[in-house]
């Protein structure tokens, strides 16, 4: 039902069920630029989760941020012509299959809870140098 591409646009970039709704209003209002603020109100969310979630939309490839706002702006820009498609793509399946999307989505975030707990356990198990028994 899902492409590979999907997924792995959902598991390297679009890794929460807020930055999936911030990617859709945005590329639903390409000429549009949006401030944090802007992106809060109209999706209920508070404004630190939009300020990172816009961040890691820019980090992902999927913004670009705007300079002639007054303050920071993003619009939807990806940064390739294979990401836009794959952008299209996911909102396409979001219309037609969304409880699969969630599906992927939520796999994805146990899997990512799972690996922090594995390394927080490792890590755990390393010693310091330079520690002696007394």
């Amino acid at each position: 039902m899902i492409s590979p591409e999907v997924e792995g646009i959902l598991s390297n970039c679009v890794e929460t069920h807020e930055a999936l709704q911030t990617l859709l209003r945005l590329k639903s209002e390409p000429h549009r630029t949006w401030c944090a603020d802007d992106l809060a109100t109209a999706l209920n969310l508070e404004i630190d989760l939009a300020r990172r979630t816009l961040q890691s939309l820019l980090a992902g490839g999927m913004l670009r941020t705007d300079t002639s706002a007054a303050g920071p702006g993003y619009r939807y820009a990806p940064r390739s012509h294979a990401l836009e498609a794959v952008a299209d793509e996911l909102q396409q399946a979001w219309r037609e299959h969304p409880l699969e999307i969630i599906r992927v989505m939520n796999a994805n975030a146990i899997a990512r809870t799972r690996t922090d707990a594995i390394r927080a356990f490792a890590d755990a198990f390393i010693l310091s140098k330079g520690c002696k028994d007394d």
